[in-house]
C-alpha cells in the first residue's frame, strides 16, 4: 500500500517536471550549459521521454567567440 502511494507520487512528480514543452536548464561545470527541451512526454509513466538536448560554452559566446543559441 504504501509501495503503491510513492510510485503515484513519483509518476505525479515526473509529469509535473517534464511536461512537453518545458525547458530544463542544467550547468555541467561553471562555464557549460545544458539545455534539455521535452519534445515528447507520452511515456512519462514509463520513465521515456523524447527531449532535444543542446551544450553550450557560456564562457565563449560571453567573449564573443560564439553567439548564443537560439
Amino acid at each position: 500500500m504504501a509501495i503503491s502511494r510513492l510510485i503515484m507520487l513519483r509518476n505525479w512528480l515526473r509529469k509535473r517536471r517534464f511536461r512537453r514543452g518545458n525547458q530544463l536548464t542544467r550547468f555541467l561545470v561553471p562555464d557549460i550549459r545544458r539545455d534539455v527541451e521535452i519534445v515528447d512526454d507520452s511515456e512519462v509513466e514509463s520513465g521515456f521521454v523524447t527531449a532535444r538536448v543542446r551544450t553550450w560554452n557560456v564562457l565563449n559566446v560571453a567573449r564573443g567567440f560564439a553567439t548564443a543559441p537560439a
